[in-house]
């Protein structure tokens, strides 16, 4: 029973990887057909989009740390600050698909 249940869950893993493998192919091959104007174009919009909602993360988690910071005495800045260098990056992600 317990061999019949290892070979199934292979079987899956199988199936689940060989699906993942040709679904990225799949996509590599829609990417490629688009021109490049498009390509550019989706990847601006990517980095805008990682931009504002990674600026509107360290915004919100900016102010609950300021709110902790007043309340407890605690300082937990880390979280804002990650998600302000991911804001930043972003932001050069777009400035690199303009040029």
């Amino acid at each position: 029973m317990a061999e019949q249940q290892t070979d199934d869950r292979g079987a899956a893993w199988a199936r689940l990887i060989l699906t993942g493998a040709y679904l990225a192919y799949v996509g590599a091959m829609v990417w490629l057909s688009l021109p490049e104007h498009r390509r550019r174009e989706i990847r601006m919009r990517a980095a805008a989009r990682m931009r504002a909602g990674a600026a509107l993360g360290a915004r919100r988690a900016g102010v609950a740390s300021m709110a902790e910071e007043l309340r407890t005495g605690r300082r937990l800045y880390g979280l804002p600050y990650l998600l302000s260098r991911a804001r930043d990056r972003a932001a050069g992600w777009y400035e690199g698909a303009r040029s």
